[in-house]
């Protein structure tokens, strides 16, 4: 009986191109992806099914409500200085170039006006990042709204349009204290706005 032998092929492949098509993938990823948001805290969202899904761009403005405290999150770096530039105007606070250029890369605000210049030198200090005490949100000296104005302002003078925001609450956060944000957003004439929450999973 016949056996035949059995053919062996080479198969030569052209990394050259692999290397391209791989190089151009990573090129991509780190053009367009966006580094994760260091936080001072760790949150819980209140978990919701069947309601309204609102995809964030990235552009919006972030209010944490988490331990009873109140945090900030201006979502662009070029606007940061600006913003912090008319905060100190109003309550005449000189912010030297270089701690401009610094507040740039603080993503989360969390202190008093009055502790501005003191958190933005100690920013990279972890514990003085993670201790943030929140800010003030009564009715006699109400920061937020502040925070809010100079935001909207200078998003109409750059981009030409208002900011959206989002408010990200601990789900064990008490609820007078959501009310009283969703009340200094209403103040400001912003009626839209966007709850954060964790998807129910159905078993």
């Amino acid at each position: 009986m016949y056996n035949g032998k059995l053919r062996r092929k080479t198969l030569s492949v052209d990394m050259t191109a692999m290397c391209d098509v791989g190089f151009l993938i990573l090129i991509f990823l780190m053009l367009f992806s966006k580094p994760k948001i260091l936080t001072p805290y760790q949150i819980e969202r209140p978990k919701a099914n069947g309601v309204a899904v609102y995809d964030p761009s990235g552009d919006e403005v972030i209010i944490t409500i988490v331990q009873g405290r109140v945090m900030y999150e201006i979502p662009t770096e070029e606007d940061r200085a600006l913003i912090l530039a008319k905060i100190g105007a109003r309550h005449h606070i000189n912010f030297t170039p270089e701690e401009l250029k610094k507040f740039k890369k603080i993503s989360v605000i969390g202190v008093p006006i009055d502790n501005l210049k003191q958190f933005i030198d100690s920013y990279y200090n972890d514990e003085t990042f993670a201790n943030q005490p929140g800010m003030h949100v009564n009715h006699t000296h109400n920061e937020l709204v502040e925070w809010i104005k100079a935001t909207r302002a200078v998003s109409m003078e750059n981009h030409g349009r208002d900011v959206p925001f989002i408010i990200n609450a601990d789900k064990k956060t008490l609820y007078p204290i959501v009310e009283t944000v969703m009340n200094i957003l209403g103040s400001q004439k912003i009626f839209k706005m966007s709850l954060y929450y964790d998807v129910k999973h159905k078993i």
